[in-house]
C-alpha cells in the first residue's frame, strides 16, 4: 500500500513539473542549465543559462556554457574568464565590460551583442558571427598584445618589407583571434587589438576608426566598405585582403604587408604608408592624396585613376623613394607631386597627369612624353 502512494506521489509530481515547463519554457531552461552545471567553479557565483538571464557583476571564470541558449542575457561586468562559450547564442547579449580573457567562443552567434569596454586579452572568436557588435573601447586592461612580464614590444623593424620575406609580425598567442568571423558591420572604434588575428574574416562595412590594429593578420579578409580612419595598421599583415571603397584616410600603416591586397577604389588620402610592401596591390580608381609613401614598394600595381595628389614619394635625406615599378598608372594623377627619384621603370604612364598638369602621351613607359610637347617635371 505505501509503495503503491509513493509512486503515484512520484507519478503527479512528474506531471506537475511536464505542465510547468510546458507552460514556463524558461523555467525549463535554467533548471536544464543548473543540471548541467553540477561542478561550478569553487568560489564561483552560480547563475544558470537561459534567455535573458540576469547575471550582471558576477565571477562565472571558468563557466561552461557551450551550446547554451543566451539571448539577450545581461552579464555586464561579469568575469568570463576562460569560460566555455562555444557554439552559445549570446546573440543582443549585454557583454559590457566583461572579462573574457582566455574564454572559447568559437562559432558563438554574438550578433548585435554589446561588448563595449570588455576584455579580450586571449579570447578565441573563430568562425563566430559578431554582424553588428560593438566592441568599441576594448579592451579596458590586459590589453591583447600586450606581453607578459614587462617585455617590450618588438621594433618596426622586424617586419619591414624590404626583407621581401614573410617576416612580418602577425597574431599573437594573447591577442583575440577572429578567424573566418563574421564582423559584418561591428563597431570596433577605438579600440585596442593589437596582434589581433583576422585571418579569413568578414569585416564589410565594419567601423574601426581610431583603432589600434598594430601587426594584427588581416590576411584574405573582407573589408569591402569598411572605415579605417585614423586607425593604426602598423606592420599589419594584409596579404591578399580585399577591401574595396573601404576608408582608409590618416590611417598609420606604415611597414604593412599588403601585397596582392584588392583596394580598388579605397580612399586612402593622407596615410601613412612609408616601408609598405605592395607588390601587385590593385588601387584601381582609389585615392592616395597627400598620403606618405617614402620608401614603399608598390611595384607591379594597378593604379589606373590613382589619385597621388600632393602625395609624398620623393628621395630624402633619410627616406629611399617610392618604387612604382612595371604599375599600370595609366590616367593617375600626380598634381602638385614630386616625383624626385620614384622608381617608373616599365611603368605604364598613358594619359596620366604629371605633376605641373601636363598629360603624358601615348606609349609614356617608364617617362611621361608630354603629349603637347611641354617638358614633364
Amino acid at each position: 500500500m505505501n509503495n503503491a502512494l509513493s509512486r503515484l506521489r512520484t507519478l503527479s509530481c512528474s506531471a506537475i513539473a511536464t505542465v510547468v515547463f510546458a507552460v514556463y519554457p524558461s523555467i525549463a531552461l535554467a533548471a536544464d542549465a543548473i543540471r548541467a552545471d553540477e561542478d561550478p567553479v569553487p568560489r564561483s557565483d552560480r547563475c544558470a543559462a537561459f534567455p535573458g538571464v540576469e547575471c550582471r557583476k558576477k565571477n562565472l571564470a571558468g563557466i561552461r556554457w557551450a551550446g547554451k541558449d543566451l539571448r539577450q542575457a545581461r552579464l555586464a561586468g561579469s568575469n568570463l574568464r576562460y569560460a566555455q562559450l562555444s557554439g552559445a547564442n549570446l546573440s543582443r547579449a549585454d557583454l559590457r565590460a566583461v572579462d573574457l580573457t582566455g574564454a572559447d567562443l568559437r562559432q558563438t552567434d554574438l550578433s548585435y551583442a554589446n561588448l563595449e569596454d570588455a576584455i579580450l586579452t586571449g579570447a578565441v572568436f573563430d568562425g563566430a558571427n559578431l554582424s553588428s557588435a560593438n566592441l568599441r573601447g576594448a579592451p579596458r586592461t590586459a590589453l591583447p598584445g600586450s606581453y607578459p612580464d614587462g617585455i617590450a614590444k618588438p621594433p618596426a623593424e622586424e617586419c619591414q618589407p624590404e626583407s621581401r620575406s614573410n617576416t612580418v609580425i602577425g597574431a599573437s598567442k594573447v591577442a583575440p583571434s577572429f578567424v573566418g568571423a563574421n564582423l559584418r558591420a561591428a563597431l570596433i572604434e577605438n579600440a585596442n587589438l593589437e596582434r589581433a588575428n583576422f585571418l579569413g574574416a568578414v569585416l564589410d562595412g565594419a567601423l574601426l576608426s581610431g583603432a589600434i590594429l598594430d601587426y594584427a593578420d588581416f590576411s584574405s579578409a573582407r573589408l569591402d566598405g569598411a572605415k579605417l580612419s585614423g586607425a593604426s595598421l602598423v606592420c599589419a599583415r594584409m596579404i591578399s585582403v580585399k577591401a574595396v571603397n573601404a576608408v582608409f584616410a590618416r590611417a598609420s600603416m606604415d611597414r604593412a604587408w599588403m601585397k596582392g591586397a584588392n583596394l580598388r577604389g579605397a580612399d586612402l588620402s593622407g596615410a601613412s604608408l612609408r616601408f609598405v610592401y605592395g607588390k601587385w596591390v590593385v588601387l584601381e580608381g582609389g585615392r592616395l592624396a597627400g598620403a606618405d609613401l617614402r620608401a614603399a614598394v608598390f611595384s607591379e600595381a594597378n593604379f589606373r585613376r590613382t589619385v597621388f595628389d600632393e602625395a609624398r614619394m620623393e628621395r630624402t635625406e633619410d627616406l629611399a623613394s617610392t618604387d612604382l615599378s612595371y604599375s599600370d598608372l595609366r590616367g593617375a594623377s600626380f598634381r602638385r607631386t614630386s616625383l624626385l627619384g620614384v622608381h617608373l621603370r616599365n611603368a605604364q604612364l598613358e594619359n596620366a597627369v604629371w605633376s605641373q598638369g601636363q598629360q603624358c602621351a601615348a606609349g609614356s613607359i617608364g617617362e611621361c612624353i608630354p603629349a603637347h610637347g611641354s617638358a614633364a617635371n
